[in-house]
């Protein structure tokens, strides 16, 4: 739940969070920016630091991994761990 800092109403829940997020970037100059861009950016923080792709799924909400996908871009190292997890097996 969020609440207002406003004096005005402070401390009553925030009914829509779209305007409050609206409000909040006029109040820092920041321009152009979203509530998907928070989403968006958590999603790659995530699977930058190495966190699957099932996990930000579920953190974030989305039905099916499909939606994940779109940031698997952002470690392809996770990629050449995956292969070197059975590299003993492939050179005995």
């Amino acid at each position: 739940m969020f609440v207002n800092s406003n004096p005005r109403w402070k401390g009553r829940r925030i009914s829509r969070v779209k305007s409050a997020f609206v409000a909040a970037c006029k109040r820092a100059d920041i321009e152009d920016y979203t509530p998907h861009t928070l989403h968006h950016t958590c999603a790659s923080w995530m699977v930058m630091e190495g966190r699957s792709l099932m996990e930000v799924r579920d953190i974030l909400g989305y039905s099916t991994v499909k939606m994940t996908e779109r940031y698997a871009h952002l470690a392809p190292e996770n990629l050449v761990d995956a292969v070197s997890s059975i590299e003993d097996r492939l050179h005995p």
